[in-house]
């Protein structure tokens, strides 16, 4: 599958504009699920304590879609290790 060998993966919002189906698979396969909605009503929200999307995942505004090359390209490799971190930590690892 391309997300085993993508850095990151789109996940836009589900069909109409519920849950994402996206979110999960893209940390199973160890890809950072890039969002374009706000943090909110993600999958496995009763693990507060265990799990945090605001760490695992990377929110961008709608507007900044289109500069999502450079959005992407401007994070730094300490930022990006601590999201793919947070991701394995759901994951087991």
């Amino acid at each position: 599958s391309a997300m085993r060998t993508s850095r990151f993966c789109f996940s836009p919002r589900g069909w109409d504009n519920g849950d994402s189906d996206r979110y999960l698979p893209a940390l199973l396969h160890g890809c950072i699920p890039v969002l374009s909605d706000p943090l909110e009503a993600m999958p496995l929200q009763e693990l507060r304590d265990e799990w945090r999307w605001e760490e695992a995942a990377l929110a961008v505004d709608v507007a900044r879609i289109p500069k999502l090359p450079q959005v992407l390209g401007s994070l730094g490799p300490g930022a990006e290790a601590a999201l793919r971190a947070a991701g394995g930590a759901g994951r087991g690892r």
